[in-house]
């Protein structure tokens, strides 16, 4: 077989270098593991493989007028590029706009493609068929799991769960996987508790826009959900009772005494209530299926069943999805 009937093996390989070489741990360096990083490599190559570029290129020229972004980074315009070769999953419309780190990735993404031209190794449509993959990679990445161990408490698996989300948020810093997992979980058992609410949800993204009270609002309960509670919470609870409303704040279990002192140190210690997460999922779960066996492994069932349906509704990672082993 001559070398011109042969794949690309060169460029493939340098490409997995290039990967493996900016995958880091650090939310303040380069991972082409995230979206959107993801995002930065999609653009660039289009954005090239549409107009003839003019090496070396200069990673200057690829910024927006503020400097602060990559010039034509948003949401809208990765998604039709993944539509137009086949993918119509959504990496999401805020990997633009709230992706500081963009700039830098995309400074060292030029800088490999500069050094590939330079040694006449550079393909714009097979280097797009890379980033392809690892889009497609990105959306077939695992979930986290819960198993319904008879020997386990309901408290110990939730806890459980949230440690795999800490132990993720470790490894791929830049997103806050254990507080999007806890908000859609506490979604979800509402969901089941008071009836499904589509206007109940919102993204983890989001935060309190739209002049939101607090992630969820039910008659005059607003609930808050986090895995770090911090000054600002008590602030937005001191604002939710001047507004005659009733805080609660809802956390991991090694958090709740931070809360509490927090609480106390803001003079509203009496006036709002504190949860673990923990406990305020299993106690449902235990009532829900009215303490029988068999009726409590269908009721977790259906929680996580409502939960990977609010992930596939507000987010657009498939790795925070949970499969259950009944």
């Amino acid at each position: 077989m001559s070398d011109a009937s042969l794949p690309n093996t060169t460029l493939r390989q340098r490409f997995d270098a290039f990967i493996a070489a900016n995958t880091h741990k650090k939310a303040s360096e380069t991972d082409f593991r995230r979206k959107g990083s993801l995002g930065v490599g999609l653009i660039i190559t289009d954005t090239l493989m549409s107009k003839p570029p003019s090496f070396p290129l200069n990673p200057d020229d690829f910024l927006a007028d503020a400097g602060t972004q990559v010039k034509n980074l948003s949401g809208s315009k990765i998604n039709k590029i993944l539509k137009a070769h086949g993918i119509d999953k959504s990496l999401g419309t805020e990997v633009g706009r709230t992706n500081r780190g963009a700039p830098q990735h995309m400074r060292v993404y030029i800088e490999f493609l500069n050094t590939l031209q330079a040694g006449d190794a550079l393909d714009l449509p097979e280097l797009m068929g890379f980033w392809l993959e690892k889009v497609r990679e990105f959306f077939a990445a695992k979930p986290f799991e819960l198993k319904l161990d008879p020997s386990l408490g309901l408290r110990a698996m939730v806890r459980h769960l949230m440690k795999q989300a800490e132990d993720r948020q470790r490894q791929q810093q830049g997103f806050n996987f254990a507080g999007t997992l806890a908000q859609h979980l506490i979604g979800a058992k509402l969901d089941l508790v008071l009836g499904v609410d589509p206007a109940r949800h919102h993204g983890a993204n989001q935060n309190d826009a739209g002049g939101r009270h607090g992630d969820f609002l039910l008659n005059d309960v607003c609930i808050h959900v986090t895995t770090a509670p911090a000054a600002l919470l008590m602030l937005k609870c001191k604002e939710n009772l001047s507004h005659g409303l009733r805080p609660i704040i809802v956390t991991i279990y090694s958090r709740v005494a931070v809360a509490e002192a927090l609480a106390e140190d803001a003079e509203i210690g009496s006036r709002i209530d504190i949860f673990e997460i923990e406990q305020f999922i299993a106690t449902n779960m235990f009532e829900l299926s009215l303490f029988r066996p068999s009726d409590r492994r269908i009721k977790v069932g259906e929680f996580v069943a409502r939960y990977n349906e609010l992930i596939d509704e507000h987010e657009t990672d498939p790795s925070l999805k949970i499969h259950f082993f009944g």
